[in-house]
């Protein structure tokens, strides 16, 4: 038995000692995400880092993996942190590695992005077209040219923005097919604005296909977001109850918030790390297993409580958007009184929770909101607790001083 054992850890050590392949390590994970495994995609790097004979270059990489993990989730404040962590322990690579660090500037101005920082986005675009896309894989250019085509749409100039997204696609069709849906949805938006429907219906029909093709439930719900904002825009009540019924599947399907919710829990543990722990034996790790599996079991049984109430809202919520359309009643209405000053949320939070915010700030409760906007109170109170953080606030109590002080 002894004999067994010491074999097992010569084995381990030998295993631990190797390099990492880096690409097919990313390949495992973005093909994860795509899935929607992104606890698993968590768990195999958190693995990796708590390797102590890891590499200065692979913990940069996995950093980075971990960085667009939780991009992909939306949880901006620790794509944040992994991606600092990454450029920070990058400043040592050398300089044959500077591709690597290509990769991680990237994907900083594509987090900015997303969170709608456009000017930080934008400064980090300009560097890397002065060095011509030197070092850059082809999909993160593609995703550059985009990001730029949709500045460009920002500002009206629509015939240049529709040039530069078929460019970005064109690269998209060659290196990664699957992946078009994040221009094509940019499209959608571009075409609605446009007011050409048809090439809008066009167009997410073709984004559903490719996410079918390709087995990624994401692009179906990025898709259906969109179309869903595009007939609020233009008050067409009957397409809006047809596609908040679809958005719902899709979502009660992906049950992205309860991932990301589970995942949280395990990723402040690492967050919190100064130092590396000790190595621990093998009998201590098979202790740690058995903890976990306990960890699991309650965190299952909390799931499965939280999920009664869900499906209860999701009743209710079925039974009032019937009864919408029964009596004809428009699901959407444009307030364009008692709005909020925009100082509270210029350039810092999404078209999403800026909608939010404004229903807070005519004091409606998380239920009525929830009601007005077609989704759970839970997602309601996802997209609170984001605008807390993204304004520094801790509650609606302060919410209010400080709308009551912009008012004075």
């Amino acid at each position: 038995m002894n004999k067994i054992v010491v074999f097992l850890l010569l084995i381990s050590c030998v295993l631990k000692s190797q390099n990492i392949h880096f690409p097919a390590l990313e390949k495992e994970i973005i093909h994860n995400n795509q899935l929607g495994k992104h606890d698993q995609s968590q768990k195999v790097l958190l693995e990796i880092l708590d390797n102590k004979n890891i590499t200065l270059k692979d913990e940069v990489s996995v950093n980075f993996l971990l960085a667009s993990t939780f991009r992909s989730l939306n949880d901006y404040p620790t794509t944040v942190k992994y991606l600092e962590k990454s450029m920070e322990l990058a400043k040592d690579l050398t300089e044959t590695e500077d591709s690597l660090r290509m990769h991680i500037k990237s994907e900083m101005a594509f987090n900015y992005f997303d969170h709608h920082k456009y000017a930080e986005s934008d400064r980090i675009m300009q560097d890397i077209i002065k060095l011509n896309f030197r070092n850059l894989d082809p999909v993160d250019k593609a995703y550059i040219i985009m990001q730029i085509a949709y500045l460009k749409y920002l500002k009206k100039d629509f015939s240049v923005s529709e040039r530069m997204y078929e460019e970005s696609l064109s690269i998209l069709k060659q290196v990664s097919p699957c992946n078009q849906p994040v221009v094509l949805v940019k499209k959608m938006q571009l075409y609605g604005e446009l007011n050409k429907m048809d090439s809008v219906s066009n167009i997410y029909e073709r984004c559903v296909a490719i996410a079918g093709q390709c087995s990624i439930l994401k692009y179906k719900i990025y898709a259906t977001e969109e179309l869903l904002e595009i007939y609020k825009k233009r008050e067409n009540a009957a397409k809006v109850f047809q596609y908040v019924k679809i958005l719902d599947s899709l979502r009660n399907i992906d049950n992205r918030e309860a991932k990301l919710s589970k995942m949280q829990i395990d990723n402040q543990k690492d967050l919190k790390k100064e130092d590396v722990e000790e190595e621990e034996g093998f009998f201590w790790k098979s202790i740690l297993l058995e903890v976990s599996a306990v960890c699991l079991l309650i965190a299952g049984f909390i799931f499965y409580r939280k999920s009664r109430k869900y499906k209860k809202e999701k009743s209710d919520m079925s039974a009032n958007l019937q009864e919408i359309q029964e009596n004809q009643v428009p699901v959407y209405e444009n307030h364009a009184e008692g709005q909020i000053d925009t100082d509270l949320h210029e350039n810092k939070l999404t078209d999403r929770q800026k909608e939010l915010l404004e229903l807070m700030a005519k004091g409606l409760s998380n239920k009525e909101i929830a009601e007005k906007l077609f989704i759970s109170e839970n997602t309601v109170k996802y997209h609170i607790k984001n605008i807390y953080l993204a304004l520094g606030l801790k509650d609606r109590k302060e919410l209010f001083l400080k709308i009551a002080s912009k008012n004075k």
